[in-house]
């Protein structure tokens, strides 16, 4: 398997195992984006304390980047910031990289899986994949299954989002950073709209809608803010309002069918604790006869004779 299809079965493996969080956004900012899936955690806050360790360490390591990066730091610390955290980003995608090409190189997979089985003891079984799969049978299935499920996302994306599916297809046998990058931004801007197709068709739809309106109020600002004539000013701007009001719609009804979807997960969960609840009364209920059965079980076992 290539190291980029690897790279591929890692994020639908946690797209598929984790989901996504639907809707964590902090009341108080109703227009924030919902949270990208799990897999696709935000960056961390950069902290002076964090920053200031970083450049110690760049600095060992390359004195004049490091030079540049505190002059651009006093010069302009916006872009010092977005600097910082592109170099971040490229050592977290560069990491990826050589872990995806040890798990791809034969002698090294083998060094790995010892490594694994020596200090995992308490963990998972021997003779484990650094992929957490076994040699065939269910490893095997995962993977498959992972696989389904990343073709139903690309004939998706074909389906609804065309040219950005022909913009993928053309970086997947390129440059695989920029694939990945691009994988990841397409995955984390239409993954909840795609599953929620497959599990709420309702909401898919008023999710396609928000972010239709999102797009035409960034557009619309922009006119805004571009238009020289003050009537024109006005009529965007009664427009941009309109806009705003619909995707308050939008987003008061997308909470509250995610609301009815916990309500309905809820339900599904009282009903299971119940039929444990029961199973345990009745499990109790016959505690004599399970001891005297399994007294008769072990005893039976020592009174054969053992003819080897």
């Amino acid at each position: 398997m290539k190291t980029k299809s690897l790279i591929v079965l890692v994020m639908f493996a946690a797209l598929i195992s984790i989901g996504y969080a639907q809707d964590a956004v902090p009341e108080e900012n109703i227009w924030a984006d919902a949270p990208s899936p799990a897999m696709a955690p935000q960056p961390r806050q950069l902290t002076p304390e964090r920053i200031e360790q970083f450049l110690d360490r760049l600095e060992q390591r390359d004195p004049e980047k490091a030079k540049q990066l505190r002059q651009l730091q006093i010069d302009d610390p916006k872009a010092f910031e977005q600097e910082i955290r592109q170099i971040t980003k490229n050592v977290r995608l560069g990491m990826m990289d050589r872990k995806m090409d040890d798990a791809n190189n034969p002698d090294r997979r083998g060094k790995m899986r010892h490594e694994f089985n020596r200090e995992g003891q308490d963990g998972p079984a021997a003779g484990m994949h650094p992929m957490g799969a076994k040699d065939g049978g269910r490893g095997d299935e995962f993977r498959e299954r992972i696989m389904e499920h990343k073709q139903e996302f690309e004939n998706w994306l074909k389906t609804n989002h065309p040219e950005e599916a022909v913009e993928l297809e053309k970086l997947q046998g390129g440059d695989q950073q920029a694939y990945r990058q691009k994988l990841m931004e397409t995955m984390r801007k239409y993954g909840q709209i795609f599953r929620a197709e497959k599990d709420n068709p309702e909401l898919a739809t008023v999710m396609k809608k928000d972010m239709q309106l999102k797009d035409q109020s960034i557009e619309l600002v922009d006119k805004i803010n571009a238009a020289a004539d003050t009537a024109e000013k006005e009529k965007l701007t009664a427009q941009l309002q309109q806009v705003i009001s619909e995707r308050f719609d939008l987003i008061v009804k997308r909470k509250h069918l995610q609301v009815q979807d916990m309500e309905k997960k809820l339900a599904e969960l009282q009903a299971k604790v119940a039929e444990k609840k029961a199973s345990l009364t009745e499990l109790e209920a016959k505690k004599e006869a399970e001891v005297k059965a399994r007294m008769e079980e072990l005893l039976s076992k020592q009174e054969k004779i053992n003819w080897d």
